[in-house]
């Protein structure tokens, strides 16, 4: 802005001083040579000449005029010349002094005086040196002072500039950080009003897809609620009938004598079945119950909670022949009992998976994933096809039957839930008869 303005403002002075002065040298020109009908002492008011004098017939002088000589202007020279003119006949760049006292010496144009006498008069660069040296003086202070204009005109035009983009920064600050999309900056003219016009738009389109998404969240959230209630009313009221059923089929079984073998295969089946529904059953309401749960954060040791399960099925297995491996000092931020859910459901499942393998090993440790630290819970036991591991955290979804492995299908699922509560990821690895992995990652560690 300031190189702008300087630049205009000395490029209109600069304009306006050379066709100042190239008319102080036309005018200049003309007044010498209207003053070759004056005698010569009237001369001596008239700036533009310099000095004039007259010759007889013989070439001697009779009268002349010479005003005080000025030093030589370079500014001048570049419009105006001195030029003597004897008898309207110019003789360039020659003083009168040159034609001399002798009569027989030419004249300006080389020419000798005619008879009737001759007058030569010599212009002079007086005036236009006087207006070159006001230009320059004008020039001396315009200059600093177009300086000056422009630095403070560009100060405050930049000023303006900052303080409106501080103003779209806040705007999208606020927005970004409240999701306050209802903002708007003012408008403005130029390019920065198109660019604020573009940002208005954009954060008009981000309100409506905010208000869409709002409602769609509220009614997703509505319906897993419905969803959760029914699972839940639906679990607890089967509970009952299937007590009824489970019963009388024990009842059943005390009649022995008076059944068959068929008869007696009929009533184990019935009450095998009712247990698989109560395992469901009861997974259900645990899904249930971990959806309705506030979570309350934590340090929680997963170390110990790991050595604590490993110890439990020990206790309760102690046939088996197992390597547990645990990594020392793993602490995270969560909640102690949902996190104690997801280790028991994990440990389990690798225990149960591991249990015809020749040389069992399960272990609990960390790794780190993108940056960030991902447990694991891995053992060398039956595996599963890596093409469906994605199946591995829906409910229900068995990748071994009943007859291989028993379970409801909920365990991992309820891993999942637990996880992305705490806002982290669950995922699989594995291969058929090389065991399995099963990584998570949690929001934030302690």
């Amino acid at each position: 802005m300031t190189a702008i303005t300087f630049l205009v403002c000395t490029g209109a002075l600069v304009t306006t001083a050379v066709l100042d002065l190239r008319t102080a040298a036309r005018e200049t020109k003309d007044s010498a040579s209207a003053a070759a009908s004056l005698p010569i002492d009237a001369m001596r008011a008239i700036p533009a000449v310099a000095s004039a004098k007259r010759y007889d017939a013989s070439g001697a002088i009779r009268a002349s005029y010479d005003a005080p000589r000025q030093p030589p202007s370079r500014i001048a020279s570049l419009f105006l010349q001195p030029e003597i003119a004897c008898s309207s006949i110019a003789i360039a760049g020659r003083s009168p002094s040159a034609v001399g006292r002798n009569p027989t010496q030419a004249t300006a144009n080389g020419q000798r005086p005619t008879a009737n006498g001759t007058l030569c008069i010599e212009t002079s660069t007086a005036i236009v040196a006087a207006r070159a040296h006001r230009w320059l003086r004008i020039l001396a202070f315009a200059l600093p002072a177009s300086l000056l204009i422009g630095f403070l005109g560009g100060r405050l035009l930049a000023s303006s500039i900052a303080r409106r983009l501080r103003r779209i920064g806040d705007v999208v600050e606020q927005a970004t950080r409240d999701d306050a999309y209802s903002l708007r900056v003012e408008s403005s003219k130029g390019e920065l009003g198109r660019t604020i016009g573009v940002l208005n738009e954009l954060l008009a389109r981000m309100q409506e897809r905010e208000v869409a998404l709002r409602r769609r969240t509220a009614e997703v959230e509505a319906a897993n609620k419905d969803l959760e209630s029914f699972a839940y009313s639906v679990s607890h009221d089967l509970r009952a009938p299937l007590g009824s059923v489970d019963g009388f089929a024990q009842a059943l079984a005390e009649y022995t004598s008076d059944l068959d073998e068929n008869a007696r295969e009929c009533v184990h089946w019935i009450r095998e079945a009712a247990r698989q529904m109560r395992d469901l059953i009861e997974g259900l309401l645990q899904m249930s119950r971990l959806a309705r749960t506030d979570i309350e954060q934590g340090t929680v040791d997963l170390t110990a909670i790991a050595r604590a399960i490993g110890d439990s099925l020990r206790q309760a297995h102690p046939e088996r022949e197992i390597d547990f491996v645990v990594r020392d000092g793993v602490r995270v931020t969560g909640d102690e009992h949902l996190l104690r859910a997801v280790m028991e459901n994990l440990l389990s499942n690798a225990w149960k998976f591991t249990r015809d393998a020749s040389r069992a090993r399960v272990e609990f440790g960390v790794v780190e994933d993108n940056g960030h630290p991902a447990y694991f819970v891995r053992d060398n036991g039956a595996g599963f096809d890596p093409t469906h591991a994605s199946k591995l955290f829906r409910p229900f979804q068995r990748l071994h039957s009943m007859r291989e492995f028993e379970g409801t299908g909920i365990g991992l699922a309820t891993v999942q839930r637990i996880i992305q509560r705490h806002g982290g990821t669950a995922w699989a690895e594995g291969d058929v008869g090389k065991g399995a992995t099963i990584y998570f990652t949690m929001g934030t560690a302690a």
